[in-house]
This record gives structure tokens, C-alpha cells and sequence, in this order.
């Protein structure tokens, strides 16, 4: 039998199909590339044209202004956020510093805190509390608050007396007559005449 009649087997069969396949897919490949660089080429002349036949060269042109107008915009406005955020934080340091030094001047009890002074509304509301301790401070410790003073002194002077070893009827006026200079009214409390039949 001569080798142009011999049946192709099965090995010899799987070999060539490889190689069929692989030698056919590497010239594909390389005329795709070849064409695909050709066809980049005319896409590209083809644009302009492609975009009319749609008809939305003017849309397009329409989103690349308003594009770069929202590009420019955000790009300024971010300068102008940074900028006043800027001189913002430089004034709310300033009076930090200065409430701080008033502080200690003032002698103010109340904490001069950050988040109080960044938004106008606490800065008030902080003011406010402030102006209040001031005042009530003021009062008490001035001849309108000498009331007070009195009274804490009377107070101390009457504790004292129920120390200080006196008869019972001695203690009882001088008390009565130092509540009563303080407008405390003494009716209720028993007299030393009662005090000195209970005994």
C-alpha cells in the first residue's frame, strides 16, 4: 500500500488540527491588527461626520461648555470655601484667645469652649451666660447685694451667740432682736418664757 493511501492516524489527525488552528489564529491575529489601526484611522476621520448624522454636534458642544463652565466653577468655588474657611477659623483664634484672656481677668467660672464661639448662635447663647454670671456677681458682691452679705453675717452672728454660754432669756432677745433687723419673722418660735416653763 503506497503512503498516499495510508489513512491518517488519529495522532498524526490531532497534530495537524493543532496546527491548523494555532498557524490560522496567529495570521488572524495579525491582520486584525493590521486592520484594526486602519479602522482607528477612519473612526477617528469619521467622527465629526458621525456626530452630524446623529445631529448632536451642538448637544455635544453644548455639555463640553457647560462641562468646563461647572469644572471652572467648582474649581473657583473650592478656592472661595478654602479661602473664607480660612479667614473664619483665623477669627474664631482670635477671640478664643481674647475670651481666653478675659477669662482669667474676669475671673468668669464658665469654660470658653471651641464649639461655642464657631457658630454665631452659641457665641451668643456663651455671651449671654457670661454677662449673667458677671452681673449676678456684680449684684451680690455690691450695695444692692449687701442685703445678702448682711444676711450671711447675722446668720453667722446668731450661730455664734448659741456658743458663747449665755442664759437662755439673753440669747433669746438678742436673737429676736437680730432676726427681726433682717425681717425674719420670730412669732412662731416659742418665747423664753414658754422655753423656761417646759424645762
Amino acid at each position: 500500500m503506497s503512503s498516499t493511501k495510508t489513512p491518517i492516524r488519529q495522532d498524526e489527525k490531532d497534530y495537524l488540527d493543532h496546527f491548523i488552528e494555532t498557524k490560522y489564529d496567529d495570521r488572524k491575529n495579525v491582520l486584525k491588527t493590521e486592520m484594526q489601526d486602519t479602522i482607528d484611522k477612519e473612526a477617528e476621520d469619521n467622527f465629526e461626520a458621525f456626530k452630524d448624522k446623529l445631529k448632536i454636534s451642538k448637544m455635544h458642544e453644548e455639555i463640553r461648555v457647560l462641562y468646563d463652565d461647572h469644572k471652572k466653577f467648582a474649581n473657583e468655588m473650592d478656592s472661595i470655601l478654602l479661602e473664607k474657611k480660612g479667614k473664619l477659623d483665623n477669627a474664631i483664634n482670635t477671640l478664643e484667645d481674647k475670651l481666653d484672656q478675659w477669662k482669667k481677668i474676669r475671673k468668669w467660672k464658665n469654660d470658653i469652649e471651641r464649639s461655642l464661639i464657631k457658630e454665631p448662635d452659641e457665641l451668643d447663647r456663651l455671651l449671654k451666660k457670661l454677662c449673667h454670671e458677671e452681673t449676678e456677681r456684680d449684684y451680690y458682691s455690691g450695695p444692692r447685694g449687701k442685703a445678702l452679705q448682711m444676711l450671711d453675717m447675722s446668720k453667722e452672728y446668731c450661730k455664734n451667740l448659741l456658743n458663747a454660754g449665755q442664759s437662755l432669756s439673753t440669747v433669746w432677745g438678742v436673737l429676736n432682736t437680730e432676726m427681726s433687723k433682717e425681717k425674719i419673722n420670730t412669732n412662731t418660735i416659742p418665747k423664753p418664757e414658754f422655753l423656761a416653763i417646759t424645762k
